[in-house]
């Protein structure tokens, strides 16, 4: 039987970042917007571009996917230990945790989301950025059940937005997406702001390959969010087939995809790392290489496939179109 983490205990440690430095894994706000240097920004049209952090953050999710897997291990019989407490008694400082992060991880992350940036504007949009100051849309905690702690996460959120003068947000992933579309009017009060997917948005004829590996296959596979719940699965394959990209159907996919593994990989991780395999050897076996449109498949579909050896490389769409 599967052990899981004292998920209190872990959505404690998660909330206390949260509040502290604005997402939950408690990395500098700085560090997070370290993409945005020396681009050029402009905020008059109330229009922003809301990353939530999740690309960042994915560069860093490794390194604690593996303390928690080490941690994990060590809970006999499942009984949940104090996180911060169990994890000092396996020798693992959070507070230091993600300085074995490889410094090209966190640039190949920041990339993508500079090449969205690109995109955009090549597209003709002008929009803002909230910096340092942007916030984590809190939906790790909505997904864990935890409504009153991503209802202060969604409240923090909006304050922030309305006293920027934001009017529409042009968001990166379907997590963040589809919580701030559907779920944040239900939790926070007269909550206006415009939500968009960046494939809502872009036109699929802008873009074209821009990876080596473009000329090769690539095995599409659906996050779930943005299959099921946003309809984008249309306009994902359209965006890639317009820039010169040859894809592949994997067994599983539209809204019939199979689960990355997320978000469970924070208190379950060896369980979401056994699904995230099996799709690994559903995308290989539909040839070359594997196409996210999600960060968190992006992490988890990348840690998986590299663990089987034989999987395949995973990439995400807007590292492949520019």
């Amino acid at each position: 039987m599967p052990q899981f983490l004292g998920v209190e205990d872990l959505v404690g440690v998660m909330l206390q970042n949260q509040r502290k430095t604005g997402n939950p894994l408690g990395l500098d706000g700085a560090r997070l917007a370290r993409w945005a240097q020396g681009l050029k920004f402009n905020a008059s049209s109330g229009t922003y571009l809301y990353t939530g952090g999740l690309y960042q953050m994915a560069a860093y999710i490794d390194s604690f996917i593996e303390a928690l897997e080490r941690l994990e291990g060590s809970v006999a019989g499942g009984v949940g230990l104090g996180l911060v407490k169990a994890l000092g008694r396996l020798g693992i400082n959070l507070s230091s945790l993600y300085s074995s992060v490889a410094e090209k991880e966190a640039v190949r992350y920041e990339g993508i989301i500079r090449n969205l940036y690109t995109l955009l504007v090549r597209q003709g949009y002008e929009f803002g950025f909230l910096g340092s100051d942007e916030q984590y849309s809190g939906v790790l905690f909505y997904d864990m059940g935890f409504d009153s702690e991503f209802q202060e996460s969604a409240e923090r959120l909006t304050r922030m937005l309305r006293d920027r003068g934001v009017k529409r947000l042009i968001t990166m992933d379907p997590h963040s997406t589809l919580i701030l579309k559907e779920v944040y009017p239900k939790f926070v009060d007269a909550f206006d702001v415009e939500v968009n997917h960046y494939l809502e948005v872009l036109e699929p004829g802008g873009a074209t390959r821009s990876d080596k590996l473009a000329d090769g296959v690539f095995a599409v596979h659906d996050p779930c969010l943005l299959a099921r719940n946003l309809g984008l699965s249309d306009r994902y394959r359209d965006f890639a087939l317009k820039a010169g990209l040859k894809i592949a159907e994997p067994q599983l996919s539209r809204r019939s995809t199979f689960c990355c593994g997320g978000p469970i990989e924070n208190i379950a991780p060896r369980v979401s790392g056994a699904i995230a395999e099996k799709r690994c050897s559903q995308l290989g076996e539909a040839g070359g290489a594997a196409l996210v449109a999600c960060p968190i498949c992006l992490s988890n579909l990348g840690r998986a496939c590299k663990r089987k050896g034989s999987g395949p490389r995973v990439v995400d769409l807007l590292e492949v179109v520019g």
